[in-house]
């Protein structure tokens, strides 16, 4: 057919524009490098647009620099002048023009959000550190207070610290914290758009579209969401009135919450959160869970597409224990334990279908 249309793998083009924003933070890049970064823009408005989205969640002031180094403005231009306009990119715009359009989002951003996760070390600004896994990567960080952190695959993750409070920020993805205590420095995540804030504890958070998921294995946290926190300013939990504001979980709760508000907050047996903590173990644990959900959850960690094309298998109840990116284990065990029909079209591309099911229940 001649009206097929191949869209952008969006997914794809997010982790390339995720890597050279953390190419850039890391320091001026080689020319060769500069080059290939032109190629890369210049490949469709699609890569452009996907580096603007992710620029405005940055705010370090090098990446600005190395962007004005490598692609200067036409005219010597004020940064109030450029900060004073809003200008939006074209498909036909040249290279040098989106990436004005790049410096001008990240100097939005500056003025949306104080200084506070910058620092304020002996009157400059406190380095940033960023920490990046791609799909099936996991990451174990050691942070510069003792603080230990592990990053689960297709996670996003910046951290500036200073002599007041330390700062995380969850770009994307999932990561547990295991926390030093030190009173005198809370330790907070920004997630989604609201604020996690905990001194001396352990815990998990995971970002799952507009809402976040807080786990506490260890001590207690507070939450406050985004319309308590003054619309998603850099605020330090304590400034917010603790009874209206604050919401508090321990060790063997956990809670969602979202841009207005913490939707839920229950008591999780053990058993529970030992199985929703083995990906830090490098497993993943179900029991019970509709077969929906396992191939959601197996997913994140395999660029392979897996597709239920028939609905009546959706709800099967799976129960079982596998290493985090062995698909193929997965898969012959629905084929053997559950009579799945498993459709390998190429190594990116499965189907899963109930026609051995069906059989199997007419026998």
């Amino acid at each position: 057919m001649d009206n097929i249309l191949n869209f952008p793998d969006r997914k794809r083009i997010q982790d390339e524009a995720a890597s050279w924003l953390v190419k850039l933070d890391s320091g001026p890049l080689d020319r060769d490098d500069a080059d290939a970064f032109r190629v890369w823009l210049d490949a469709g408005a699609e890569h452009r647009n996907a580096v603007i989205r992710l620029a405005r969640l940055w705010d370090n002031m090098d990446i600005l620099a190395e962007l004005s180094d490598l692609f200067p403005l036409p005219h010597k231009e004020t940064a109030d002048s450029i900060n004073s306009r809003r200008l939006f990119p074209s498909p036909l715009v040249p290279v040098t023009a989106v990436l004005a359009v790049l410096v001008l989002a990240l100097g939005l951003v500056m003025q949306q959000y104080p200084a506070g996760l910058e620092g304020d070390v002996k009157g400059g600004r406190q380095a940033k550190s960023v920490y990046h896994t791609s799909i099936g990567e996991q990451a174990d960080i050691h942070l510069p207070d003792g603080s230990d952190t592990k990053l689960n695959t297709d996670s996003f993750l910046e951290v500036a610290f200073s002599r007041k409070q330390r700062n995380i920020r969850l770009v994307k993805g999932e990561a547990h914290f295991k926390v030093a205590h030190d009173t005198s420095r809370p330790f907070i995540v920004h997630a989604g758009s609201g604020i996690i804030r905990a001194v001396g504890t352990a815990f998990s958070v995971r970002l799952k579209g507009d809402d976040v998921e807080v786990m506490v294995t260890e001590g207690r946290v507070d939450i406050v969401p985004a319309i308590a926190a003054r619309l998603n300013t850099f605020v330090d939990v304590d400034d917010i009135t603790p009874d209206k504001h604050r919401t508090t979980i321990k060790a063997g709760q956990d809670a969602e919450y979202g841009r207005d508000s913490v939707h839920r907050v229950q008591t999780v047996n053990p058993e529970t959160i030992k199985r929703k903590t083995s990906w830090q173990h490098g497993m993943l644990t179900f029991k019970g869970e509709t077969l929906a959900r396992v191939i959601e959850e197996i997913s994140r960690y395999s660029t392979t597409k897996i597709i239920i094309s028939d609905p009546k298998i959706r709800d099967l109840r799976i129960g079982g224990y596998f290493r985090v990116g062995e698909i193929d284990a997965l898969l012959a065990t629905l084929e053997k334990s559950f009579a799945i029909n498993v459709v390998r079209v190429n190594d990116n591309l499965i189907y899963l279908n109930g026609t051995r099911v069906i059989q199997a229940e007419a026998d």
